[in-house]
């Protein structure tokens, strides 16, 4: 299978965590190489756009017994039994309502009701998740409600790692520090928009001292949808 890379796919991959509340509402956070061994019952990963959430799936798929695959491939494969043994790593929920009216997670249930319930994790825009009636509609199906884990953002040290990637430690930490002199740490916990970062550091401009000259700089870059299948809506 050929795997689509996205813009943050510059960056050497940086192995992310995943942050939930238990039920006692206490804050935690499980690692990415340890979210599947932890939950066997369904799971849906939830981030904003461009927080890197295809190459944490891309991740999570080349683990033993596990495939990936996107929501919308998904959905166009023949209809055949799958190997319960076998966990689909679906990708983009939410890019199946860029090419279809009807309710993405209902076609998706629907489709792995047809080949068997097999086990599944899937990721979707925080935005277009629709909470307490999606997780009711894979209950209902699965006998067991998902659990919802939450792309944590980049933190500053692990934005430092995939700049240093790409540039010497002395360039990203000033880049990281003026971000922060600025108040502008969100250009570096979303790895999207470290992107434009690292954009400005290649160019070799400084990154502008003030919110406003940085935001100027960015608005040619961050106005466009990098996701082709969002680009229409």
């Amino acid at each position: 299978m050929i795997l689509q890379k996205d813009m943050v796919s510059r960056f050497a991959y940086i192995p992310r965590t995943l942050s939930y509340f238990d039920a006692n509402l206490k804050a935690k956070h499980v690692l990415e190489h340890d979210v599947l061994a932890a939950f066997q019952q369904p799971i849906v990963i939830l981030a904003p756009p461009g927080m890197g959430k295809t190459r944490l799936m891309e991740r999570l798929g080349e683990q033993d017994n596990h495939r990936f695959i996107r929501a919308t491939s998904f959905l166009r494969q023949p209809n055949e039994l799958l190997p319960a043994t076998t966990r689909l790593v679906i990708d983009g929920l939410d890019e199946v309502a860029s090419v279809s009216d009807d309710d993405p997670l209902h076609q998706v249930l629907y489709k792995l009701l047809v080949c068997g319930k097999p086990p599944f994790v899937i990721s979707c825009r925080d935005a277009e998740w629709r909470g307490a009636t999606a997780n009711l509609g894979v209950a209902e199906e699965y006998e067991l409600a998902p659990c919802q884990r939450n792309l944590a953002p980049l933190t500053s040290s692990e934005a430092l790692t995939a700049l240093t990637s790409l540039f010497e430690p002395e360039r990203a930490q000033a880049a990281l520090r003026r971000l922060d002199e600025v108040g502008l740490e969100e250009f570096y916990t979303n790895p999207l928009l470290l992107d434009f970062v690292a954009a400005i550091i290649e160019t070799k401009d400084e990154i502008p001292e003030t919110r406003a000259a940085l935001y100027e700089q960015a608005v040619g870059q961050l106005r466009f949808e990098h996701n082709k299948r969002h680009r229409d809506r």
